[in-house]
């Protein structure tokens, strides 16, 4: 058994294990722990929260970027809550900085013995390690009385970034409303009432269970399916009922996704998510409206043709080919008159340009024979279509896509309100 104080667990086994004990020993009543030593997408985590806080749901964000920034503004938490949960997600951070987040939390969010409620979400093993032996000293030397209220308030709390790479803005509150959301990676606060509940989960394994993540520039392994596996390690032992379902397919994102938006189930868990642009759960990080967590919370329809025309020809494109077409005419206009064309001759502007662009040939060609010309204007045809089309069928693309996950952007309220408020019986 740990004593408080001790130095955190070295692997996932003794992470889980050193979870459950915490919940079990010091959190009298039912409460959720799950602990993860696994690099995870924030937003996937944030989802979680939001499955298990299924309603009542606001959002706020608070600027914290360091200790200068930090004692400026007020805490968005409420006065005195009656709990907390705990949400934490290092990846690449240097344990002063761990050290001075340790504090800056203590001192920010109220933190006191009415912590009924923990889920960590850590990175990288040494931040683990340092803070996990302090959130298991200050709550062993603290733990004296859980209320049993259930409002239950949520920090979810991302590492120290510098601003130029994860810009954070303050929000602010009217009227019990949240005003001025801003976008990923900036620190969430929800509020929310927390009940017994039965947890419907699909998941799977993603083989392969380790993959490569080069998105910081660096060749690193990282583990997946870990948070899978602590949920299902920790869901009897802290008191929650999880009702799973395995799905065959080890790589099955579209059925997951398909499950979530038609409410099938409350929670998919498929461990790490390796392109979050593309694969979002029901993305809790007050950015509905941003390109990146459009693709799958809007469910696809077909397009008119008149919306076709528009998306493909829009305003800029239509003002890029007039300047291209512009430019031809200034050049050929210029050319003809170089090479003593007279222009009365002509009855039509495509009458010049033919006879310019042959006299363009011809002048640079005049060297060569007749069929390395015909070979080099047949290459010249043949790579120019290649381009052209793969450029219109890139506009075309991307513009249909874009436009037919635009049409009917949702709202964080309107996904809360339609998930099932699902109760479980009383745990025995």
């Amino acid at each position: 058994m740990l004593q408080p104080g001790a130095a955190g667990p070295a692997d996932d086994a003794q992470l889980v294990q050193c979870a459950v004990h915490v919940a079990t020993a010091h959190f009298p009543r039912p409460g959720i722990l799950v602990v993860s030593a696994s690099l995870c997408d924030f937003s996937a985590a944030v989802s979680l929260l939001i499955i298990l806080l299924n309603h009542q749901i606001l959002w706020a964000v608070e600027n914290v970027c360091g200790a200068e920034e930090h004692g400026q503004g007020t805490t968005l938490l409420p006065p005195k809550p009656s709990s907390y949960i705990l949400l934490v997600a290092p990846s690449e951070t240097w344990e002063r900085d761990f050290t001075k987040q340790v504090l800056l939390l203590r001192e920010r969010t109220n933190w006191n013995a009415n912590a009924a409620f923990l889920i960590l979400l850590f990175g990288n093993t040494r931040a683990v390690d340092f803070v996990f032996s302090e959130l298991w000293h200050h709550m062993v030397s603290n733990a004296a009385v859980v209320v049993s209220q259930p409002d239950v308030s949520v920090l979810a709390w991302f590492p120290i970034s510098f601003p130029e790479e994860s810009p954070t803005e303050a929000a602010r509150w009217e009227h019990g409303q949240l005003v001025e959301v801003k976008p990923l990676f900036a620190r969430q606060v929800a509020v929310g009432r927390l009940e017994n509940l039965t947890l419907r989960a699909a998941t799977f394994d993603w083989p392969p269970y380790a993959i490569v993540n080069n998105d910081s520039g660096r060749g690193r392994s990282v583990r997946t399916g870990v948070e899978v596996e602590l949920l299902r390690a920790v869901s009897g032992a802290v008191g929650f009922r999880l009702l799973e379902e395995a799905l065959l397919d080890g790589n099955n994102w579209p059925e997951l996704l398909k499950r979530l938006n038609e409410g099938t189930i409350d929670v998919g868990l498929g461990g790490f998510i390796p392109y979050p642009e593309r694969y979002i759960w029901f993305d809790a990080s007050a950015s509905y409206l941003e390109d990146r967590t459009k693709w799958f919370v809007t469910p696809p329809r077909a397009l008119t043709v008149l919306e076709c025309v528009f998306h493909v020809f829009r305003p800029r494109v239509w003002t890029i080919i007039f300047g291209i077409y512009v430019v031809i005419v200034v050049l050929e206009v210029v050319f003809a008159s170089s090479n003593a064309l007279d222009l009365a001759l002509y009855r039509s502007w495509p009458a010049v340009a033919l006879d310019s662009w042959r006299l363009l040939v011809d002048s640079a060609l005049h060297a060569l024979p007749v069929t390395t010309r015909v070979r080099l204007l047949v290459a010249a045809w043949i790579l120019g279509s290649m381009h052209i089309n793969q450029a219109f069928r890139s506009v075309l693309t991307s513009s249909l896509s874009r436009a037919q996950y635009e049409r009917s952007p949702r709202s964080l309220d309107d996904l809360v309100k339609h998930l099932p408020s699902v109760t479980a019986a009383p745990l025995r």
